[in-house]
């Protein structure tokens, strides 16, 4: 069957009207200096490159999770901690979430599931939970009012696995 072809509606925009010319954000350095502007830059240049370690060196110590891929055995103990949460309000925030759960124990993460086109909220949200009896007590709340709706708490499902698909391309297909 064909399907209607989507429409794309453009809103009026107002003219633009003439900026501030904006300022460079970097000046001009003069070449005649020679060499002695060109070590003036490579201090300065080697001084931001210390700023920036010394930054991420402050996030690295703030965030309670490493940067990267999560191997095997810490993606098994996180979902020994983490629920899934389904039925929640459009007007579910992280914060609410994560208050009506702390009565379990501590929460870690509260992760909300949106739309990849729109944005809006599913109803479905990722618990990480600090211990796994926090997670035993999280399930308990399953059926339990959140903002006035009931709400089903379930342990997390493991991750799928990606199937086997046959090869794309030019060449022989299977029979199917």
């Amino acid at each position: 069957g064909s399907r209607p072809t989507p429409v794309l509606r453009v809103a009026p925009v107002a003219p633009l009207q003439a900026a501030a010319p904006v300022q460079p954000a970097l000046t001009a350095v003069p070449v005649a200096g020679g060499a002695a502007d060109m070590g003036a830059l490579m201090a300065e240049l080697k001084s931001k490159e210390r700023e920036i370690q010394r930054m991420k060196g402050q996030l690295a110590s703030q965030t309670s999770t490493p940067v990267g891929v999560f191997l095997a055995a810490q993606a098994g103990e996180l979902d020994s901690r983490s629920v899934l949460v389904q039925g929640l309000h459009p007007g579910t925030t992280e914060q609410l979430l994560a208050a009506h759960f702390s009565v379990c124990g501590p929460v870690v993460r509260a992760g909300l599931f949106r739309h990849p086109a729109t944005q809006q909220l599913n109803g479905v949200a990722n618990l990480e939970m600090g211990t796994p009896a926090a997670r035993a007590n999280a399930l308990s709340l399953n059926g339990s009012l959140f903002l006035g709706q009931p709400i089903s708490v379930r342990p997390k499902p493991p991750p799928a696995h990606p199937t086997r698909r046959p090869p794309s391309g030019p060449g022989p297909r299977p029979n199917r």
